[in-house]
């Protein structure tokens, strides 16, 4: 047999092998444990409090409580922040 053959069916093994043995690994979970998840809401609230605070002032004030006013969130905002 020619080299080239050779080494085309000891790859097909190998893959072949590598296949099986993936297939038949159960699924692991993640490490980590999974992130609790934030209502979009309350990620909508967040970014327009940060905008907000690059506004300063008197501004800022009124726009804070636009945007409390504009999007409801079940989770107190001191926990986001």
């Amino acid at each position: 047999m020619k080299k080239t053959t050779l080494l085309l069916i000891a790859s097909s093994i190998i893959l072949s092998g590598t296949a099986a043995a993936e297939l038949a690994a159960p699924p692991t979970a993640p490490a980590t444990p999974a992130e609790p998840s934030i209502p979009e809401e309350c990620v909508k609230l967040v970014a327009a409090i940060k905008a907000c605070e690059k506004i300063g002032g008197f501004s800022a004030m009124s726009c804070k409580y636009t945007a409390k006013s504009k999007y409801t969130c079940p989770i107190p905002l001191e926990k986001l922040m």
